[in-house]
C-alpha cells in the first residue's frame, strides 16, 4: 500500500501580501530614529501608526 500526499505553495502570495509590506513597514519605522529628540508627538505617531499598520496586515491575512 502507497499513499503520497503532494502539497505545495505559491510563494508569489507570500511576498506580495505579507513579506515586502511588512519590510517596508519596518523601514519607515525607522525613520523615528532620525527625528529629533525633542519632537516626541512625531516620534509617538510614527510609532502607533506603525503598530497599527502591522495588526492590520496580520489580521487581513489570517483571514481564513
Amino acid at each position: 500500500l502507497y499513499f503520497e500526499v503532494l502539497l505545495g505553495r505559491n510563494l508569489g502570495f507570500y511576498l506580495m501580501n505579507i513579506i515586502i509590506p511588512s519590510m517596508l513597514i519596518v523601514n519607515i519605522s525607522w525613520v523615528s530614529f532620525w527625528l529629533n529628540r525633542e519632537a516626541s508627538p512625531a516620534r509617538v505617531g510614527l510609532g502607533v501608526t506603525t503598530v497599527l499598520t502591522m495588526t492590520t496586515l496580520i489580521t487581513t491575512t489570517n483571514v481564513c
